[in-house]
């Protein structure tokens, strides 16, 4: 149901939220239990730039009230991914059959900006040359990405046990926090049904969840991978003919501090379908 004629809350750089739809999807079954029936408040977003490196997502809701006085309680169940849609879903539990309206609604915005210069995007050229290393070191100390040749250490493991010792205690310095992960690597090796013959093979330790993207590119920029296999923190990238070389170049983009940025907004008036 769209609702019109809402007035909208504006802040600092001319950004603007007003209301574009309410859903209230209240269910009465004798099959499943519906207590908690969905109530979807989406907003529209204006005065922001966005497009690959200019991103959106709903943030936190701070405050919502129905007339009566009830508070209406967020539905955290559902994680929202970064996007460039102007238009975001704000989730919450349905409020009594008896309100006529949400009184006051306030949250924030998430809107993410990576760049070189705030850490929120990072290029690295020649990834051939940086097999077996955390090419994070020195740039995110929360966060290691270790590329590994898969190939070539399961050739190891299987020809020289010595050899393929020594290399897992390089590594094991390589993901540092993460450390305790190199008993899953040695079983990720051990699976000959894991990967492809041409892939980008890393090991990610995230705790925080920052890393938003991460791509494998060609020389005119075009991304080369086309799927992926995981084991818990090790993942395989499935490139498509053409094997890993220093021709390519590996893209991330990481939620920084100073790539993020948090947007109030307050919306009133909320009538309910």
């Amino acid at each position: 149901m769209v609702m019109p004629g809402i007035t909208s809350a504006t802040y600092a750089q001319k950004v603007s939220v007003e209301l574009a739809e309410v859903m209230d999807n209240r269910i009465i079954s004798r099959l499943v239990d519906a207590e908690h029936a969905t109530l979807i408040v989406r907003v529209e977003v204006s005065g922001l730039e966005t497009g690959p490196y200019h991103l959106l997502k709903p943030g936190r809701i701070t405050r919502a009230t129905d007339n009566l006085g009830n508070t209406i309680q967020a539905d955290e169940s559902t994680y929202d991914e970064y996007g460039d849609h102007t238009l975001l879903n704000y989730r919450l539990y349905s409020t009594e059959r008896r309100a006529s309206e949400i009184s006051v609604l306030e949250g924030t915005i998430k809107y993410f900006n990576p760049t070189l210069s705030n850490k929120g995007l990072v290029e690295l050229d020649k990834p051939a040359d940086k097999l077996g290393t955390n090419i994070l070191k020195g740039k995110h100390s929360g966060i290691v990405v270790v590329l590994l040749d898969r190939k070539k250490l399961q050739k190891l493991k299987n020809e020289d046990e010595k050899a393929y010792k020594q290399e897992l205690d390089k590594l094991k310095k390589e993901y540092g926090p993460g450390s305790d992960n190199i008993v899953e690597l040695d079983n990720v090796l051990e699976d000959s049904y894991f990967g492809e013959d041409n892939e980008l093979f890393f090991f990610l330790y995230d705790p925080e969840g920052q890393v938003r993207y991460l791509g494998i590119l060609n020389a005119e920029g075009q991304n080369l991978s086309y799927g992926n296999s995981v084991t818990g923190n090790h993942i395989s990238y499935h490139l498509n003919e053409e094997p890993l070389s220093n021709g390519m170049k590996i893209e991330m983009t990481i939620e920084t501090p100073q790539a993020m940025k948090e947007y109030p907004f307050k919306l009133e008036k909320i009538k309910l379908p």
